[in-house]
């Protein structure tokens, strides 16, 4: 797959949380109401370099975030 991918908690070699990486790809927008909190549409460039795989997000395949149960 040539999708970008994002580590987190367990996985990802400084604990980084999940919420705090879709705050730094800015996938948390306010909702039209203002008062909820709900996915964006990816940008096409990261702001936040992925762990694995390319810096660009095709809106087709996304972007993927694996944790790893230990």
């Amino acid at each position: 797959m040539n999708m970008p991918v994002y580590l987190y908690a367990a996985a990802q070699p400084t604990g980084k949380a999940l919420d705090t990486i879709r705050w730094e790809v800015d996938d948390f927008r306010p909702s039209f109401m203002g008062n909820h909190w709900a996915g964006w549409t990816m940008p096409e460039d990261l702001p936040e370099k992925p762990d694995e795989g390319p810096t660009s997000v095709s809106r087709a395949r996304g972007i993927t975030m694996i944790e790893v149960w230990m």
